[in-house]
């Protein structure tokens, strides 16, 4: 198996995964410290548009807390702000964030959007984290991409750089379990119509 092969086959294989990311978002800059599993659970933070938003997805249900200014810009009231700014909030639209907390997709996403070449080309060692890494230069849809995956066997990707260094992904904690809980102080944001 070429390590083009086994690093396809190591990320697609992952059941979790913690990710700290900077994507470039077309020009709207978008952060991420996350936890994911592939039964959909995950819990960190999303920043974007200058608004940090923490997020939990547990059993199905996902749960979300932000400051005061972003709730004014989904259309919250004035008077209803201080009830939702900076506590959990049930029952929110999940389709902004079930990209976030789908790790599947999401590595897919880095397999057939990231490694389109029939077999990178190895440009180097390195050590991402204390772990010995092999660097790829792979071509994808974007240019020519840099990955860091682990020097032995699983090649589990450690660090993704695209080529003009506006988008990097760390990739730690691999196969460690994601099991968040939901907040037991959650609002319920139908109570709040």
């Amino acid at each position: 198996m070429t390590i083009d092969q086994d690093t396809r086959n190591a990320i697609t294989s992952m059941t979790s995964v913690h990710i700290n990311a900077t994507i470039d978002g077309g020009g709207n800059p978008v952060s991420m410290d996350m936890s994911l599993g592939t039964t959909g659970n995950c819990e960190g933070s999303v920043t974007s548009g200058g608004y940090k938003l923490d997020v939990i997805a547990a059993s199905g249900a996902y749960f979300l807390r932000a400051p005061g200014s972003y709730w004014s810009t989904t259309g919250v009231p004035a008077d209803k702000l201080s009830l939702v700014a900076d506590k959990w909030i049930a029952g929110v639209d999940a389709s902004q964030f079930e990209n976030f907390c789908d790790l599947p997709a999401m590595m897919a996403s880095l397999t057939d959007g990231a490694i389109d070449d029939d077999e990178p080309k190895v440009v180097g060692t390195d050590v991402v984290d204390g772990v010995p890494a092999v660097k790829l230069q792979v071509r994808g849809d974007s240019g020519t991409n840099t990955i860091y995956v682990a020097a032995s066997s699983p090649h589990y990707a450690l660090k993704f750089v695209s080529d003009d260094g506006k988008n990097t992904m760390d990739f730690t904690a691999i196969n460690q379990p994601v099991t968040p809980s939901a907040p037991a102080d959650a609002v319920d944001v139908n109570s709040l119509r």
